[in-house]
């Protein structure tokens, strides 16, 4: 019988220990996997809002443009812009929409028929989303 425990003991710690150091190697391989699943949710939403406001300024030039060329069917013109000014409503901080807003007002009043065609004002407006943006963005990475 003892002959048989000599046998048996260290069998079953050399088992115990596998078991355990099975099981600790897969808490840590699981908590990396979570730590790069969620560095990879935040890669992707950055990128995703990074689009959003490149589209909304995109959208905002062409918009532009057009009222120099045109007044006319102004809302078709400025429906792409609003549009992603809604979705930057919903996914943005207060300081960004406040912004967009301003851009999205003076592009409306470049539509009106006797307003005059600088587009100075736009420039400035502009120039302050793409800071505050920036600054968004930075707080995030």
């Amino acid at each position: 019988m003892e002959e048989i425990l000599k046998l048996l003991v260290p069998a079953f710690f050399a088992i115990i220990g596998v078991v355990i150091g099975g099981f600790a190697t897969y808490k840590g391989n699981m908590r990396i996997k979570q730590v790069e699943l969620n560095h990879q949710i935040k890669r992707e939403e950055l990128a995703a809002e990074t689009k959003l406001y490149a589209e909304f300024l995109s959208s905002v030039n062409v918009a532009t443009l057009k009222s120099v060329e045109s007044k006319d069917n102004f809302a078709a013109k400025l429906e792409k812009t609003l549009g992603l000014l809604a979705q930057i409503e919903l996914s943005s901080s207060k300081e960004v929409h406040s912004k967009a807003v301003k851009i999205s007002e003076e592009l409306t009043h470049m539509y009106v028929a006797n307003s005059d065609k600088n587009t100075n004002g736009l420039k400035m407006l502009r120039a302050a989303f793409i800071k505050t943006v920036k600054k968004e963005l930075e707080g995030r990475t």
